[in-house]
């Protein structure tokens, strides 16, 4: 089953709009750089914004994204040994403000 896994995160405003491009940006590239060792890519979609809601009820979060996994295997590669995320996850962690990761299997309630 598909595994999804929610990605969301506020900016902190310290951090300058060319700064903000690059964080996007490594976001949304993880899927054509991370590679098991096979050289194979293994993250099926990545998607999400900015958010844009009228409720009020963000929390200060101001992007959310979706990575979409074939399965745990694959999403447990990605979270413990892909050194494209991890680099990335590093660099991230130094800009951010709020910061949030939720997985969930499609359908399993």
């Amino acid at each position: 089953m598909v595994l999804q896994h929610v990605l969301a995160f506020s900016i902190a405003p310290s951090v300058a709009a060319e700064e903000q491009k690059a964080i996007i940006d490594g976001v949304l590239n993880l899927k054509p750089t991370c590679v098991k060792p096979d050289g194979k890519p293994y993250i099926r979609s990545i998607k999400g914004g900015k958010q844009n809601s009228k409720e009020g009820m963000d929390k200060g979060i101001q992007w959310v994204f979706l990575v979409e996994f074939e399965n745990e295997e694959d999403r447990d590669y990605y979270v413990s040994t892909d050194p494209v995320h991890a680099a990335l996850g590093k660099f991230l962690i130094t800009k951010v403000g709020e910061i949030s990761v939720f997985d969930f299997t499609e359908e399993v309630y």
